[in-house]
């Protein structure tokens, strides 16, 4: 379903010289912020790039949908309301880094802009974000005071499994057609006041066209943004969390001892001792490590660690080693697993994508065994090699990350490694601070 004409937009000001392109105030906006990420020559790959999503977000007339949450973001930043460095697959959009949304660069991560430019026709944009846990209530404020009071709605809380919405998402609309909405005020306890609440499930939201973001909430983004402001007081230094050097041996050398207590994600003591068996020399063996260490995944680290120190043989998969060979054969990521489907079964982005989210609900799908196979063979893919990768899919979907996703959060655990790296004191008086309240 292409959302033209049918999403509910709030009044959005832009400047009169736009009249109601919003199409190029976004352009604007995006190219603006690409001039402050990359500098005033921007190469022919970020241009490429950013054109592309442009003209996907143009195509579902959804550049108000960024244009806001562009704002909304600008606003806490310019307000010491600590933003994540980014989350889930959105993660992956040049636009949303150029909008300073997220703190990954895509490029330099190697991120993929196919994750974020699907080719199905019931698009909406969903780009989710990590908040400062104590001022989240003041980022709600600005929201409710800049579109209305009755235009914005707090989601209410569903238990239902196919229906839930977290308690943080929030709609915006125009207040003369939420009129049909069941709504009601209630106590919100994060926000220890009433507040408006719809009571609505985040599909159909989307089915009666109204916007809605989820913004939630982050401790560990809390302490990210007091250890910089403490640092900032006492020596003036205004640390850029946002470009660490993610070669850096120094903070690598934290992680291969395990002297992660504290460090997001990777606060564990079982993941701490993987850590001193891999001994991560890069960033990569982070972001892989950190995805693994879960339900379902968390059998492969041995193999990991083995064939990653060389003590294990990496299997050889003549057709699908180009996505498999960064993770030394184990599809870690969703990423891999949508293209093994879609690029090595020859079955397109929409059934691949559609594949994953069955398995991920733990549903049958023998039904789409056969048109993998045979788009293996059209390949000229040996039969026992489609029979293996095809195992794959069925053992690792539903289990796996966006790799956009993983890259984030271990981002987020790198900046607090280095700060706890150059300044441990100041780390440990603000963690400790936590760990008590």
């Amino acid at each position: 379903m292409n959302y033209k004409n049918h999403i509910r937009w709030p009044h959005i000001d832009i400047p009169s010289s736009y009249g109601l392109d919003y199409d190029g105030y976004l352009s604007t906006l995006v190219y603006d912020g690409a001039h402050k990420r990359y500098g005033r020559d921007l190469s022919s790959d970020c241009i490429g790039r950013i054109e592309l999503e442009l003209n996907y977000i143009k195509r579902f007339c959804c550049a108000q949908y960024f244009i806001i949450l562009s704002d909304i973001v600008k606003y806490a930043r310019e307000n010491e309301i600590w933003i994540g460095a980014g989350r889930g697959r959105t993660v992956s959009s040049i636009i949303c880094y150029c909008l300073f949304i997220d703190d990954i660069d895509p490029i330099k991560f190697g991120l993929s802009s196919f994750r974020v430019c699907w080719k199905e026709e019931d698009f909406f944009p969903d780009v989710d974000i990590d908040v400062s846990k104590a001022k989240r209530n003041q980022l709600f404020d600005y929201i409710r005071n800049k579109y209305g009071e009755l235009a914005v709605y707090r989601i209410k809380p569903n238990t239902d499994l196919f229906s839930k919405v977290h308690p943080c998402t929030i709609m915006i609309s125009d207040e003369k057609s939420i009129d049909h909405i069941q709504k009601e005020k209630m106590f919100v306890e994060d926000e220890d006041r009433e507040v408006l609440v719809a009571d609505i499930c985040k599909r159909q939201l989307e089915e009666k066209g109204y916007l809605n973001y989820d913004l939630l909430e982050m401790k560990h983004v809390d302490l990210i943004g007091d250890v910089c402001k403490l640092i900032e007081n006492k020596y003036g230094t205004k640390i850029d969390l946002a470009n660490l050097d993610i070669t850096d041996n120094n903070v690598l050398a934290l992680f291969c001892e395990g002297d992660t207590n504290d460090i997001f994600q990777f606060d564990c003591s079982g993941l701490e001792e993987y850590l001193q068996l891999l001994e991560p020399s890069s960033f990569s063996d982070l972001v892989a490590l950190n995805s693994l260490y879960r339900p379902g995944l968390l059998d492969w680290i041995p193999d990991y660690i083995c064939r990653k120190n060389g003590v294990e043989d990496i299997p050889d998969f003549a057709s699908a080693n180009y996505i498999l060979e960064s993770t030394y054969g184990i599809p870690i990521y969703r990423d891999q697993i949508i293209l093994l489907l879609n690029e090595i079964g020859n079955i397109s982005y929409d059934i691949s994508n559609k594949i994953y989210m069955l398995l991920a609900r733990r549903k049958e799908i023998t039904q789409y065994e056969s048109l993998f196979r045979d788009g293996c063979l059209k390949q000229g893919i040996k039969d026992s090699e489609s029979e293996m990768l095809w195992d794959f899919v069925l053992t690792y979907s539903g289990f796996t990350f966006d790799k956009s996703h993983a890259i984030a959060y271990t981002y987020i655990a790198f900046q607090q490694a280095w700060l706890k790296t150059y300044y441990p004191s100041e780390f440990h008086e603000i963690s400790s601070a936590f760990q008590t309240t």
